[in-house]
């Protein structure tokens, strides 16, 4: 089936998936589609629910008529090591 997937940015594209391709297969799919959105750093969203990577397009209800929401996240900074307090000289 086609699965219609819209970016938090408003683009909306279309992948082709079976009923009962799992989430992280369809997160494959999206990436080799569309190489700028990561699939380790992605989240599908349908009705207002993030998807598990382990159910399928079958078990949430997705269809042809209905859309997801990908959302990728951004990596996390390091944060700089704190600063160390000098020792006060007498």
């Amino acid at each position: 089936m086609i699965v219609q997937v819209k970016t938090l940015e408003g683009r909306l594209f279309k992948v082709e998936a079976a009923p009962e391709a799992s989430i992280k297969a369809v997160k494959d799919i999206i990436e080799t589609s569309q190489p700028e959105l990561k699939a380790a750093m992605m989240k599908l969203i349908h009705s207002g629910k993030v998807l598990k990577d382990d159910e399928t397009l079958a078990d949430k209800g997705v269809t042809e008529q209905s859309f997801l929401v990908c959302m990728v996240t951004k990596p996390k900074r390091a944060r700089p090591a704190p600063a160390r307090a000098l020792p006060a000289h007498a």
